[in-house]
């Protein structure tokens, strides 16, 4: 499930496309934030039938071959693999691909292409050389998978990211550590379906404080602008990077809209997304406007939080 980073980077981004566009569709802005949240659930499907793909290109290559073919061992083991057998027995999860067409089918040539290279991995490679078969190797193979090939893999990165303009690397990588996520709490007895995942922690909540932190960045933008400008006199405006303005903003919004946000967490959430979507600097920079911005926003009684320590 999405976790409060994930949305937040969501909503930057969002963010970022209305203040980028003149025309500043507030409304269509918001129904396209949902969206790309949203669209995340459609690539944890594209990326769970990939163990299932990978079984099936095995399953071919020991058919057609005239001989024994190389890596045999390690063929027919990802052939015979427990976890790509229970993901493509689920009836329920392949008819939730099927009605929003999410099948591989359309990327045939890029899987392929995945399979050749994924037979050379050290995964595969170490898989195959294993003696005996079970269900706690075949999961620990498939998680080895998504950890340490799906992840880094350029061609899936490109596929995927052609695929979707709400799709980004921090996406795939997202996706692919709900994948693990699910498989690692697989057991073998287990009957549930892989198409129950639940994206939101809260649905109610968390749509909330996505559709809140968003809109009220908008509606107080001059605000925000004063609040910031207040604290940056020193600095040339034309040098602050627009990530890091729109960070400090929704930083403010949650400091003085949402009372059950300890202020800790935000600040030390909105420093963190800064270190991996800004500039070099605007970590000491954003942590040093914010930690005067909340000084003069207690001073002046605008954080109200509940609960002990939440000031903190």
């Amino acid at each position: 499930m999405l976790n409060r980073r994930f949305l937040r980077v969501k909503i930057m981004q969002a963010l970022y496309a209305y203040f980028q566009d003149s025309s500043r569709n507030k409304s269509q802005g918001e129904k396209e934030l949902f969206l790309s949240v949203e669209r995340l659930l459609d690539l944890y499907y594209y990326l769970l039938q990939i163990p299932v793909e990978l079984m099936r290109l095995a399953s071919d290559k020991l058919t057609q071959s005239s001989s024994l073919p190389t890596n045999a061992n390690g063929l027919k083991k990802l052939s015979q693999n427990q976890i790509a057998i229970k993901i493509q027995q689920d009836q329920k999860f392949y008819e939730a691909v099927s009605k929003k067409s999410l099948g591989w089918e359309p990327y045939h040539e890029e899987m392929s292409k995945f399979f050749r290279s994924f037979q050379k991995s050290e995964t595969f490679l170490g898989y195959a050389e294993q003696a005996g078969q079970g269900f706690k190797q075949d999961k620990q193979f498939i998680l080895d998978l998504f950890n340490d090939v799906v992840m880094s893999d350029d061609l899936l990165v490109h596929t995927f990211y052609e695929n979707s303009i709400y799709w980004s690397l921090e996406d795939f990588e997202y996706a692919c550590n709900l994948v693990s996520s699910t498989i690692r709490k697989l057991k073998e007895s287990s009957s549930a379906s892989f198409a129950d995942l639940q994206i939101y922690k809260d649905e109610k909540d968390d749509k909330l404080f996505i559709k809140n932190v968003y809109r009220h960045t908008i509606d107080r933008n001059d605000e925000l602008d004063d609040i910031i400008d207040a604290k940056t006199k020193n600095w040339d405006v034309d040098r602050i990077a627009i990530i890091d303005i729109i960070l400090m903003k929704m930083a403010i919004i949650e400091l003085t809209e949402f009372s059950s946000i300890p202020v800790k967490v935000t600040l030390n959430e909105y420093i963190d997304i800064s270190k991996a979507f800004s500039s070099p600097r605007s970590k000491g920079f954003i942590n040093g406007v914010l930690d005067n911005i909340v000084m003069d926003l207690n001073n002046e009684k605008k954080i109200q939080k509940r609960g002990r320590g939440l000031l903190q």
